[in-house]
């Protein structure tokens, strides 16, 4: 991974500033001096905000001086009319698909990751990219994906806080790394969800009996496991484990030997990611003779 602004705390000679607060342009200036087809293009050498455009300009190019195969362009939104405008956006350039489709696995990836903090479990994400044309770091440079992801409003109240927790913080940019890595592996992003745990019938004394756990979508393993009873005929006990890769996505269950009359029991299966994404599943298990 590439930055193109640094995270120094040395303090810049020219604006007594630390190099952290300055933007990209200057910090690629000072990588790459001379280099003012990097950092120093700009359609208007005259304006007022020639610097401000030189900075927009200076990411797909250093993008393409890398050699990078995606820019990912990390923004806070604003309305100047709005104030009750919310949530995260993701911004493509028209009429690219290659674009659009990394920026679909990222808004994907960044709903699952951000609704699984129980304080934004509502926090609205786009379903969809967004085209647009107004995007300077979106531009140029065909052969490498480009995105402007739009995390929150700063001009919302309840965006700004959740701007500065560290907890939407770091469920935001875990999205937005899982839908990068899923689009890149050429997966598609679907929110991780268990589907189906058959309801079966065992005879007792067969054993443990492993019955297949079906997901949808790709959670980060290791996975923790837990069976609760929820009602049952006779003596039950849940059970937790933890499942370290997809071969271990099984249902374990023993009907012990013994009985002789039909136990019914009903269950609620939780499953928690190690990104802490849970999803529950309720299913049933019969033992008979």
């Amino acid at each position: 991974m590439y930055e193109p602004r640094t995270r120094s705390t040395t303090i810049n000679s020219t604006t007594k500033r630390p190099w952290w607060e300055m933007a990209a342009r200057y910090n690629l200036e000072r990588v790459y001096p001379g280099r003012t087809d990097i950092w120093g293009v700009t359609a208007s050498p005259n304006d007022p905000m020639r610097e401000y455009n030189k900075d927009i300009n200076s990411r797909p190019r250093y993008a393409n001086e890398v050699g990078a195969d995606a820019l990912i362009s990390l923004h806070t939104n604003g309305s100047k009319t709005n104030p009750n405008a919310r949530g995260t956006w993701v911004l493509v350039k028209t009429d690219r698909p290659t674009d659009y489709a990394l920026g679909q696995s990222i808004l994907c990836a960044m709903k699952e990751q951000i609704h699984a903090v129980p304080a934004y479990a509502d926090y609205h994400v786009d379903e969809a990219p967004r085209e647009s044309e107004a995007y300077g770091e979106n531009s140029g440079f065909p052969d490498i994906k480009k995105v402007v992801v739009e995390t929150g409003f700063h001009t919302n109240v309840d965006d700004a806080a959740a701007l500065q927790d560290p907890a939407f913080i770091t469920a935001a940019m875990k999205g937005v790394e899982k839908g990068y890595r899923l689009d890149r592996d050429g997966v598609t992003c679907a929110p991780f969800k268990i589907t189906s745990i058959p309801n079966v019938t065992f005879t007792y004394g067969s054993g443990l009996q492993k019955t297949p756990i079906v997901i949808q979508g790709s959670p980060r393993y290791p996975i923790v496991y837990k069976s609760e009873i929820t009602s049952c005929s006779g003596s039950c006990s849940g059970a937790t484990k933890t499942i370290a890769d997809a071969s271990g996505l099984t249902m374990d269950f023993t009907c012990r030997p013994g009985g002789s009359t039909t136990l019914s029991a009903k269950l609620k299966a939780t499953m928690t990611d190690a990104d802490q994404v849970v999803s529950t599943y309720e299913h049933s298990v019969t033992c008979e003779k």
